[in-house]
């Protein structure tokens, strides 16, 4: 090699050395990782944990750091990590399937580490929810009684002492109303008379959406898809024996008229006890499920000496009824 190429060759490796050197100097300094801007990185660790003791990690929640739009997963204790961050404003929010996300805002000082612990709270969701019309038909008064039955069963991961409020409502008729729980249970239900809902007829709600709302204890607060009413059953079934307080053995058998419908249908069968000084009655035997071309049933277990009531329903394949009047039959000894 000649010393004038050795000469181009120390040449050309200034000018680049230079150029990379100016590069540089000149490059924007907005990463928080840069060492130019960051020498002394601060750090954050923390927890995500259930909202109630005690205390548990949340599986398959992640952590977002704003700015920088860093994320992690938690491991499997609950906990995760950010590391070499320059001083300054942060925001910290932490989210899972199924809970209610939550935000820390913290302040980074240089070369500090600051610990933070996030409490999410469990959301709560419907497990079912059902609307279904029924259709009573009566001696007295004669004329029929339509009723609404709304039915919702309810979960949440914090426990079902956390749930504060159940409510059904039908924002085309502005009718909205709480629920009862059932014993203390996660179930949920209520009858509405058509009096109840302020509407002259109950085929009036057949393509309005009706909808179940539910209010946890920290607040947070979930809507359900809306619900339809499929169908009102306007036919009338019919007893035929035994009536009129006829004397029966303990294993009565009780006949209904047969029917023929446009839609799939099974019967039911209810049998009450009347309890002479309460003047309460009581269901004692139900048969549910029967092919719509039955027209008969024995009763399965013996029933003790009294009076007792039975109606015959239809039910449909989402659950809509219409029952009998009342047949009578009395046990004797």
């Amino acid at each position: 090699m000649t010393a004038q190429w050795f000469r181009h060759i120390c040449y050309y490796l200034a000018i680049s050395i230079l150029a990379m050197v100016y590069c540089v100097n000149d490059a924007p300094h907005d990463n928080p990782l840069d060492p130019f801007v960051n020498p002394n990185q601060a750090f954050v660790n923390g927890f995500v944990y259930s909202f109630y003791p005690p205390y548990h990690p949340i599986p398959g929640a992640t952590v977002h750091l704003i700015p920088g739009n860093y994320i992690q997963s938690v491991n499997d204790d609950g906990s995760f990590a950010f590391e070499e961050l320059a001083a300054g404003e942060y925001e910290l929010v932490a989210t899972a399937p199924s809970y209610d996300s939550d935000t820390i805002r913290i302040h980074l000082e240089t070369s500090e580490s600051q610990d933070v612990t996030f409490r999410l709270n469990a959301l709560p969701s419907i497990r079912t929810f059902r609307i279904r019309s029924g259709h009573i038909h009566r001696w007295f008064p004669p004329q029929s009684l339509y009723v609404l039955d709304v039915e919702v069963d309810v979960s949440d991961a914090d426990g079902e002492g956390d749930i504060s409020l159940v409510q059904f409502s039908i924002p085309g008729f502005s009718f909205s109303d709480t629920l009862v729980t059932m014993g203390g249970s996660s179930s949920f239900v209520s009858q509405y008379y058509i009096s109840d809902l302020s509407i002259s007829t109950i085929h009036g709600l057949l393509g309005h959406p009706m909808y179940i709302e539910i209010k946890d204890q920290p607040g947070a607060v979930i809507r359900s898809e809306p619900a339809y009413l499929a169908r009102v059953i306007d036919t009338r079934p019919n007893t035929l024996s035994p009536q009129g307080l006829a004397q029966v053995s303990a294993r009565p058998d009780l006949n209904w008229q047969p029917l023929q419908l446009m839609f799939p249908f099974s019967w039911q069968i209810d049998v009450t006890w009347y309890d002479q000084e309460t003047r309460l009655k009581n269901i004692v035997w139900t048969k549910n499920k029967i092919h719509a071309d039955s027209t008969h049933v024995r009763v399965s277990r013996s029933l003790d000496p009294g009076i007792y009531y039975w109606t015959v329903s239809i039910v449909d394949e989402f659950g809509n009824w219409s029952r009998s009047r009342e047949g009578s039959f009395e046990v004797i000894e």
